[in-house]
């Protein structure tokens, strides 16, 4: 089907203003896409970024081919003080909120959410709010998919790259029944169809595809499903009429004022400018020390001077991290009194914390303070100490003002072999007593999410110690040493 003049040019303006969309987002966020792809090309589960566009699309696809019937009102000074909010909040997660949630930047990436506040925020400039507002549930989708919540839904589904492929094929599911919801139940024809497909193409995959990487899973099972449904729908619902997708009255953007048009690009266009001086917090490297070779048992060889009184195996990590992921605790307790530790003559207790994965980059998705459930506690700045053969160990300190108490946490890593990595966080209590409170390693997403809301609420002084004291750092250095050189290398 020809388009007409006035056809033209409205599909013109709408493909120009969407161009000026992605290129200004692209150059905008450009450090949080080259962070995310590294992420991704090292095995992190971050680029389910790059899929999710693409599901976006299909469900914006068939929201706007739904014929509806809409007032031609376009209030333009209300769609500019709205997108311009939008464009100023996206620039407070970048120059405030992302800083201080440093510590778990890799993990969370808040600077996600501020690309989707972005473009939400460029849309209504350009296109109006009304026309915005009719793609919602694409909207919710996007910012419900930031990587906090991902995380979080991939922990309920089972983790690993076949849960994260999984994950995709329901995200999918709902991307094309969002197109296609005409009524009820097309969506939920829709949504059990793509599952259905999604559920054979990443079987298929799985089958004789050779070690998949977890964004070829996140990728094809997912596109190709929504793709095949989505399309057989548009194809059913138009059989024996136009298969043509312009075949109706086309609405023109909202503005069409020039120098209005000038007024607003220039608008995004600084504040793209803007987002793009914003430094982001630096990426630590996925590259890991070389260490010893991964012991037969459960655990680390026990130092001289030193008893294990329990070892804990803890079940959680093959959910929460990957299928393959190994936790245990080891109890170690001092032979003998030293003065320096204690100056009431008490046996030091150390608890030995030992998580062993297969993929070192996921040390950078799940932080150490990821792993221990400490949403009461404020945590200190880290400090960084060479423990010998190449190994540089992170000290931190968390008090709980509740308990009334300061645990240290200092935490080294290391590759064992080509298939398996391992953390090493050694905790002390400032509480010497027996049976003083430790924290105990446990899923702390939620513990996470708390702490990203008390920081926005409160700000970031609730959840940081400005002045630690360091009491345990001579002892746990020289425990960390002895575990060290108590390996077989």
């Amino acid at each position: 089907m020809a388009l007409n003049t006035q056809s033209r040019r409205i599909v013109d303006s709408l493909a120009r203003r969407w161009v000026l969309i992605v290129a200004l987002t692209g150059a905008a966020f450009w450090k949080t896409w080259a962070n995310l792809w590294r992420d991704a090309a090292e095995g992190v589960a971050t680029g389910y970024v790059f899929v999710l566009p693409l599901l976006c699309a299909v469900a914006c696809v068939g929201v706007s081919l739904r014929r509806r019937e809409e007032l031609p009102i376009h209030d333009r000074q209300t769609d500019t003080i709205v997108g311009t909010i939008l464009l100023l909040l996206s620039l407070g997660v970048q120059a405030l909120l992302v800083p201080r949630l440093e510590r778990f930047y890799t993990a969370l990436h808040i600077d996600v959410l501020g690309v989707v506040v972005f473009v939400l925020g460029c849309c209504v400039l350009l296109f109006g709010t009304r026309p915005t507002a009719r793609f919602w549930p694409v909207w919710l989708m996007a910012a419900v998919l930031n990587p906090l919540g991902y995380r979080f839904f991939g922990v309920l589904i089972g983790g690993g790259p076949l849960g994260n492929g999984l994950l995709m094929v329901i995200v999918a599911a709902f991307a094309t029944s969002i197109a296609v919801s005409r009524d009820r139940t097309r969506a939920v024809v829709a949504f059990v169809s793509t599952l259905v497909v999604g559920l054979v193409v990443l079987s298929l995959v799985i089958r004789y595809a050779q070690y998949p990487s977890i964004i070829v899973l996140q990728l094809v099972p997912s596109t190709s499903a929504a793709v095949v449904v989505g399309g057989s729908f548009y194809f059913w619902h138009r059989r024996g009429a136009s298969k043509a997708p312009l075949d109706r009255p086309l609405v023109p953007p909202a503005n069409s004022a020039s120098r209005q048009n000038i007024s607003i690009v220039l608008t995004i266009v600084v504040a793209a400018g803007i987002t793009m001086a914003i430094p982001l917090p630096p990426r630590p490297s996925a590259e890991l020390a070389a260490g010893p070779r991964l012991p037969d048992s459960p655990g680390l060889a026990v130092p001289e001077g030193w008893t294990e009184q329990t070892l804990t195996t803890y079940r959680w990590p093959a959910r929460y991290i990957d299928r393959s992921a190994t936790l245990t605790r080891q109890s170690l307790v001092a032979d003998d009194v030293v003065p320096g530790w204690d100056t009431q003559g008490r046996r030091r207790v150390v608890q030995l914390d030992v998580l062993t994965i297969p993929e070192p980059a996921t040390l950078l998705t799940f932080p150490v303070e990821g792993t221990y459930e400490v949403q009461r506690a404020r945590v200190s700045a880290p400090v960084h100490m060479d423990i010998g053969r190449g190994i540089t160990a992170t000290l931190f300190t968390a008090v709980d003002d509740k308990l009334l108490v300061t645990w240290s946490n200092l935490s080294f890593a290391w590759t064992n072999d080509a298939h398996h990595s391992q953390r090493v966080s050694l905790v002390s209590v400032d509480d010497h007593d027996p049976g003083a409170p430790f924290p105990e390693p446990r899923p702390s997403m939620p513990s996470i999410g708390r702490n990203l809301l008390s920081i926005v609420l409160r700000g970031g002084s609730s959840v940081s110690d400005r002045q630690p004291t360091y009491k345990d750092r001579t002892m746990l250095e020289s425990v960390a040493r002895e575990i060290v050189e108590a390996q077989q290398w």
